[in-house]
């Protein structure tokens, strides 16, 4: 029985090649708390740095892919503030940046509490949008 339970512990860590390490530490110095995770042959980093919460994704080969990061909404510029405003509350925002560009994720709910999520980019353009 000591043996189950320590295959389920030991099959429950995500083996993290060198090279995806190495990227994350160059990438997140200050990072604390990380979890990994694998999906297909993406790796996620989950993990606080200055006090933000942030999800960082990684190729096989440690290029980073993209990093989302948990803000206030005020933290957001302005004109995504206006823009996001103009359809709902506004619950929650993440900042998505990939290479050479940024999205916003906002979690909204109309005035009937029903809840969507908008898809912005960096100029405040709406880029789709989908109820929850």
């Amino acid at each position: 029985m000591d043996n189950f339970f320590e295959n389920i512990l030991r099959d429950s860590k995500t083996a993290v090649p060198e090279a995806i390490r190495y990227s994350f530490s160059q990438n997140f110095p200050d990072a604390l708390n990380t979890e990994w995770y694998i999906n297909v042959h993406i790796f996620e980093a989950v993990f606080h740095e200055n006090d933000l919460e942030k999800i960082a994704f990684f190729d096989y080969n440690g290029t980073l892919i993209e990093t989302k990061v948990n803000i206030l909404k005020t933290g957001l510029p302005y004109y995504i503030l206006d823009a996001a405003s103009s359809h709902g509350e506004i619950m929650n925002a993440i900042e998505i940046t990939s290479i050479a560009k940024k999205r916003y994720e906002i979690i909204l709910r109309d005035d009937k509490l029903t809840r969507y999520v908008y898809y912005f980019d960096e100029e405040g353009n709406l880029l789709n949008y989908s109820q929850l």
